[in-house]
């Protein structure tokens, strides 16, 4: 994502017409590019409300296309930033579940305890981090005490 305002950057100013404003040409080919580099990052589901939201932002900011220039990489970042899709995805919930699920049961647990006191982790975590951004910088002390609450949890 971070590299996208470079590849946006070439491709507004190099594809428009020399008039004001943006062409159709320049809203599908941001939008385009924009899904293009950041399907795999952001996820199919999420990746096209993203790639609006930035076009909209970045029009809004520079509604010449010739001064989208202007946009600096810590500009871009923010805005980057606010266009994030908040919330976990069906496919992150899935691969939270399925990771969580094969290290517990490495661990011993069998399938069903697996299941239960992943259930639980992915409870806590969501209404502690609604936004999975967020999620991958829980403290350690915080994960340990969210995973012995599920342990017992489980074991009642």
């Amino acid at each position: 994502m971070k590299g996208i305002w470079l590849i946006l950057l070439f491709i507004l100013v190099s594809s428009c017409d020399p008039g004001k404003g943006w062409t159709e040409n320049n809203l599908q080919s941001f939008i385009n590019t924009c899904i293009e580099e950041n399907r795999v990052s952001i996820g199919e589901e999420k990746v096209k409300q993203y790639c609006q939201c930035m076009q909209d932002s970045v029009k809004a900011q520079y509604p010449n296309y010739r001064d989208v220039e202007k946009l600096t990489m810590s500009r871009n970042q923010e805005i980057s930033n606010n266009c994030l899709p908040k919330g976990w995805s069906a496919d992150e919930k899935t691969m939270f579940m399925k990771s969580c699920a094969d290290t517990r049961q490495e661990m011993g647990d069998t399938p069903d305890q697996a299941r239960i006191y992943c259930d639980c982790m992915m409870r806590k975590i969501q209404d502690k981090y609604p936004d999975i951004t967020k999620a991958g910088s829980i403290p350690n002390e915080e994960m340990r005490s969210m995973a012995q609450e599920c342990i017992r949890d489980r074991n009642k």
